[in-house]
């Protein structure tokens, strides 16, 4: 074993490997396609949620947030829904705003980047949000979302 830890790249890996199997068996947080997010904190979530002026944009239900009087967008987030926002989601919005946006909130891009994209109104929070801000932001609005049962019955058509 020691010869195998002198091979160049060989502790990378074995590192790697070592932290892969402990993300396997830590807990049962819900998997982001191929890593698990450490648990964040519901309230340190809120206060990031408010300091990095979300709610100049977004509603969340039930919270005490308020939104400005002169708010340019009102987009809610969290609410009873038959299909949850997954973590993955909800990470991806706020990473890369740009991925999926509401037909009523397109942009065309005017920067000359990308002539023709569509863009999202959302600021990149990439620069100045830290890791566990994005942890805990992710925490704090996925606990807004409910999940209600989808309907199982039958439904009937009946013609006009």
């Amino acid at each position: 074993m020691n010869g195998l830890l002198r091979v160049p790249g060989a502790r990378y890996g074995l590192v790697l490997l070592f932290i892969s199997t402990l993300a396997a068996c830590s807990d049962d947080r819900p998997p982001v396609k191929g890593f698990v997010l450490p648990e964040g904190d519901i309230e340190q979530g809120k206060a990031a949620f408010l300091s990095l002026g979300c709610p100049q944009c977004h509603t969340v239900a039930d919270s005490d947030i308020e939104q400005p009087e002169n708010a340019e967008f009102q987009v809610r987030l969290g609410g009873r829904l038959i299909q949850v926002e997954h973590y993955g989601d909800l990470l991806t919005s706020i990473v890369n705003p740009s991925h999926r946006v509401a037909p009523q909130l397109r942009r065309q891009d005017d920067s000359g980047n990308d002539e023709g994209a569509v863009v999202s109104p959302m600021p990149d929070f990439t620069g100045t949000m830290t890791v566990t801000q994005l942890i805990d932001v992710v925490e704090f609005l996925h606990s807004k979302y409910t999940q209600v049962p989808k309907y199982s019955g039958r439904y009937y058509h009946y013609p006009i």
